[in-house]
């Protein structure tokens, strides 16, 4: 059952990433679009307000993504590791 759940992880952590690239290029494809209606067509298209709208929220799910990624790789509960005594303070 240990190895069922480690790949099981293992394929959550790579739809996690893959889910971080795809919502980051889709903030890049949405920024050159809105950037390119706004500069070259003078936003009388609805698309340019929509992929405006788009640009915050993908970048927000990529972030989401990031995140979750990186917190399964941190120790859960009562795995932590002891921390390090502190050395002696000196007067």
């Amino acid at each position: 059952m240990e190895v069922a759940r480690r790949i099981g992880l293992w394929l959550g952590r790579l739809a996690l990433l893959l889910g971080m690239l795809a919502f980051a290029a889709a903030v890049a494809l949405f920024s050159a679009v809105t950037y390119l209606e706004l500069t070259e067509g003078e936003a009388q298209n609805p698309i340019s307000v929509l992929t405006a709208l788009l640009v915050p929220v993908c970048g927000a799910l990529a972030a989401a993504c990031y995140w979750l990624f990186v917190e399964t790789f941190k120790r859960r509960g009562g795995q932590t590791a002891a921390r390090p005594a502190a050395p002696a303070r000196r007067r």
